[in-house]
C-alpha cells in the first residue's frame, strides 16, 4: 500500500444471512489501484464483481475490512456507470448531463461550459435537447458516459456499461471509452465486465477473482501500449489467457456465464447474473 493509491481494499469480507445460515460472497481481498490505472474486475457470475464497485461506492456498508477511495480535495470522488443508461425520461440529453451537476452542488453558472464540451467529446453534439426515447440504446449509454465524466471526479466505477448493447455499438463505445481515457490521464478506472477481450483491450491490469467464496485468483497486466488496435494479436493472448484461468476455476461449478472475445461464444450458465 503505497499514500499515492487512490482506491485501497484490505481484508475486505463480505456476506449475507440467508434461512439456511451465513454464506460468504469475498472472503479476503486486498487490492490498491493508483492515480490513472484502469482495472478490470472478471469472474465468474456471482463471485461479488459488482458488489466491489457498491462498496466503494458506500451504496453497500455491510462488510468488514477496508474498500476506499482516497480524497485529496474537497468535491466528488467518484462517478459511477450503471449496466443501464438511468437516464431520466422526461429531461433532453443536455439536462440529464446537467443533473449530475445540480446534485453535487455545482453552480449553474458552469454547467453550459461544463456540460456542452462533454457532450461534443462523447459524439452528441446536435443532440442535446433530444430526449431518451428519441435517441438509440447506443446515444443514450453515450449520454450516461457524458453525465459521469462532466463531474470530473477522480475515479470512475463502471458495471457492465456496455453488456446490453449489440457488439458494433459496444465496440464503438469501447474505442470512444479509450479516447476519453487518453483525456483523463489521471483518472482511476473499475470496470466490471463478463467480456475477456473487452478487458484486455481496455485495461492496464485484469483482476480475476475466483468462484465464491471469492478472492483473488490472479492479476493479470496487458502489457500492450496506448492507443490500442482491436487487430493486434497481443491483445489476443490476453484475452486467451484470461479465458482460460477463469475457465480452470469454473470447472467444479454450473452458475459460470461468461462471454469469450468478440465472437460471444458464451460458456456454461444461462443466466447473466453478477
Amino acid at each position: 500500500m503505497s499514500t499515492d493509491d487512490r482506491i485501497v481494499i484490505k481484508d475486505l469480507v463480505k456476506g449475507f444471512h440467508t434461512r439456511h445460515g451465513f454464506t460468504t460472497v469475498i472472503d479476503g481481498m486486498d487490492l490498491t489501484i493508483a492515480d490513472g490505472e484502469f482495472v478490470a474486475l472478471v469472474g465468474p457470475s456471482g463471485c461479488g464483481k459488482s458488489t466491489v464497485l457498491n462498496m466503494l461506492s458506500g451504496l453497500d456498508t455491510d462488510f468488514t475490512g477496508t474498500a476506499e477511495i482516497r480524497s485529496r480535495a474537497p468535491g466528488v470522488h467518484f462517478s459511477y456507470v450503471f449496466q443501464e443508461p438511468r437516464l431520466l425520461p422526461w429531461k433532453t440529453v443536455r439536462q440529464n448531463v446537467e443533473f449530475a451537476l445540480k446534485a453535487t452542488g455545482v453552480d449553474r453558472s458552469q454547467w453550459a461550459d461544463r456540460v456542452l464540451p462533454v457532450l461534443r467529446r462523447v459524439g452528441l453534439a446536435g443532440f442535446e435537447n433530444h430526449y431518451p426515447h428519441q435517441i438509440s440504446g447506443g446515444m443514450q449509454q453515450r449520454t450516461a458516459l457524458a453525465r459521469a465524466f462532466v463531474l470530473d471526479a477522480p475515479v470512475m466505477l463502471m458495471d457492465e456499461p456496455f453488456s446490453g448493447l449489440d457488439e458494433f455499438t459496444a465496440r464503438s463505445l469501447r474505442q470512444l471509452l479509450l479516447e476519453l481515457r487518453s483525456q483523463e490521464e489521471s483518472k482511476a478506472f473499475v470496470f466490471v465486465t463478463h467480456n475477456v477481450f473487452e478487458a484486455a483491450v481496455l485495461s492496464d491490469r485484469v483482476v480475476l477473482m475466483s468462484n465464491r467464496p471469492s478472492t483473488i485468483r490472479r492479476v493479470v497486466k496487458v502489457e500492450v501500449p496506448l492507443p490500442r488496435s482491436y487487430d493486434d494479436p497481443r491483445l489476443f493472448d490476453v484475452s486467451r489467457e484470461l479465458t482460460h484461468e477463469i475457465i480452470s476455476s469454473m470447472v467444479s461449478t454450473d452458475d459460470g456465464g461468461l462471454v469469450v472475445g468478440e465472437e460471444h461464444t458464451r460458456l456454461a450458465g444461462p443466466q447473466a447474473a453478477r
